[in-house]
């Protein structure tokens, strides 16, 4: 790996980092009842600090609510998939 190589994955890390902090701060203003989108987001930006950080593919688990902010129904994919297909 080259300093390039390393600088750029330091700045995509910095940057989920960012993410990460702005979604964790909009889930605390909701409480108990975090919206699902905002839930999967943040989700998505810890697997892309860990995939960035470790250079390994990560499983991450979204939720579908069926409404009202349940997790009743879930999806597990991984960082090469690009759909996602929750059905209830």
């Amino acid at each position: 790996m080259d300093k390039e190589e390393i600088a750029h994955l330091e700045t995509m890390i910095s940057l989920h980092k960012k993410n990460l902090y702005t979604l964790e701060e909009m889930l605390a203003r909701y409480g108990a009842d975090q919206p699902l989108h905002l839930i999967n987001s943040a989700t998505m930006e810890r697997e892309a600090i860990e995939i960035n950080g470790t250079g390994k593919l990560a499983q991450t688990t979204l939720f579908c609510g069926k409404g009202g902010g349940t997790k009743d129904h879930f999806a597990v994919f991984t960082a090469k998939q690009q759909n996602f297909h929750c059905g209830y």
